[in-house]
């Protein structure tokens, strides 16, 4: 009802309404509709992204209808919801609670959708007068999270974002932003961030970046709690871009059915994180609010013109949310402007063996690979486009294996697609099998366009690591 009434109905009827095929009759059973929808939703709200739009669609009635006896108060109550929802919905760092990039947009929009109607039919001077301007850290969420190629991660279940339409409308409602100009003209117009790396330590995630150009570098790091709605079982997941290709990715959870594929998009198994004895993560799902962070969360982060540093932990369940086998600690360090090196320890509760395995999912099914004493490269190798090179340290024990396209026993190796037409990719499966702690060092190293060359990677001592690039 509120996706009818906040905008396809609205549009329709304005195009219908001078129409001689549009007698009284149809008027009046249309505004008998609205009139009747309106009341559900005033009667009938709901949450999280579902409330933006039942607000806006309310909004819509009473402002495009004054007449109706109950309009004054649609209106009202709508700005007095999504005002209150203004400081509920999205936190201090900007994200919005579901933690879902695509979801964002959406209470964002629907949300300034009531701002402008009021703008439309002359009743700005019903909203308090700071509406808008709460709404300008959702922006910075776009503008700091965005990706080379001026889309976001898609975490949880999210899909593609134009982030520069996003912010053309950010530039209109806060001129003094130069750095919204230039995201919302992609750089034709005012200036770049100041900073290039971002924490956000509500959402709990930390994008690091080589510069703001196309061509960059990028990773985001998911360290934060499950998110209000949307969730996928992802904790200490990781997306790469290298030189503005998306090579290690989050598929975004595919579309809304109970399919195999659906399944396995919006749990552990598709994402770059851990599992352990082959179970997935399992976090609880049944308290919404109590998987939104209301304080920042405790995880390390340091940024420097020459590094960035982020950890985060999960100790909660595998397989059940009450089964706490085992810890994952990842540590993720960016040389900048081209290495990233990732640590991962699990640390088990009991002294029983356990099987412990890192997955990679890269979108490229052309490889290369050679081994080097205790050091394994693999690389994808597309001709005339950006690659990326997984380097394995430490070798011994560690058991390497890759996948494209399979469908039994398991899905591996696809960017599952919300038309069905999902995309082989390649699942790398890196797996340790031992009593105590154990680690896995990987370096993800981007490699140009047109460099067909391995990395040199060496321990020059027991503590250092040596990476050669071809340049």
């Amino acid at each position: 009802c509120g996706i009818r009434m906040g905008g396809p109905w609205p549009d329709a009827y304005h195009r219908f309404l001078t129409s001689p095929s549009f007698t009284d009759d149809d008027i009046v059973l249309y505004l008998k509709s609205c009139l009747e929808q309106a009341q559900h939703l005033r009667e009938h709200p709901t949450s999280g992204n579902w409330l933006t739009m039942e607000m806006s669609g309310l909004y819509a009635v009473g402002a495009l209808f004054p007449e109706l006896k109950q309009a004054e108060e649609f209106r009202a109550y709508a700005v007095g919801r999504v005002y209150e929802e203004l400081g509920v919905q999205f936190l201090p760092d900007g994200a919005q609670v579901e933690l879902t990039p695509g979801y964002h947009q959406v209470a964002l929009s629907n949300i300034l959708k009531i701002a402008e109607f009021a703008r439309l039919v002359g009743r700005v001077e019903e909203l308090p007068a700071d509406f808008v301007a709460m709404t300008e850290r959702a922006f910075d969420f776009n503008l700091y999270l965005m990706t080379p190629d001026r889309d976001l991660p898609r975490f949880n279940d999210s899909w593609n974002t134009n982030v520069p339409r996003t912010m053309r409308q950010a530039a209109e409602l806060f001129p003094v932003r130069a750095e919204f100009a230039w995201a919302a003209n992609d750089g034709r117009e005012g200036s770049a961030p100041g900073e290039t790396s971002h924490l956000f330590p509500y959402a709990g995630y930390a994008a690091m970046r080589s510069g703001w150009e196309r061509d960059a570098n990028y990773l985001a790091f998911d360290f934060g709690t499950l998110g209000y709605g949307h969730v996928h079982q992802d904790k200490l997941n990781v997306v790469v871009w290298a030189y503005g290709r998306p090579m290690l990715f989050d598929g975004g959870g595919g579309n809304y059915e109970s399919s195999p594929y659906r399944r396995y998009d919006i749990d552990t198994f598709s994402h770059n994180t851990g599992l352990v004895d082959g179970q997935p993560q399992r976090r609880s799902t049944g308290d919404r609010w109590a998987n939104v962070s209301q304080e920042p969360i405790d995880a390390r982060w340091e940024s420097t013109p020459e590094f960035d540093f982020a950890a985060g932990v999960y100790d909660e369940g595998y397989g059940d949310v009450d089964d706490r086998t085992a810890a994952h600690v990842r540590r993720v360090l960016f040389v900048k402007p081209d290495l990233f090196v990732i640590a991962d320890t699990f640390t088990p509760n009991d002294d029983a063996s356990h099987t412990y395995q890192i997955r990679w999912h890269v979108d490229s099914t052309a490889w290369r690979e050679e081994t080097r004493d205790d050091v394994s490269v693999r690389r994808t190798d597309d001709e005339g486009r950006p690659n990326l090179a997984i380097i394995s340290v430490d070798v011994d024990g560690l058991e390497i294996t890759s996948r494209s396209a399979v469908t039994e026993p398991e899905l591996l190796g696809w960017w599952v697609q919300r038309d069905g037409n999902h995309r082989p990719t390649t699942t790398e499966l890196h797996t340790r099998t031992g009593e105590g702690s154990q680690s896995f060092l990987t370096v993800l190293c981007p490699m140009p366009a047109g460099g067909d060359a391995f990395p040199a990677v060496r321990r020059a001592d027991g503590d250092t690591l040596s990476v050669e690039l071809p340049d």
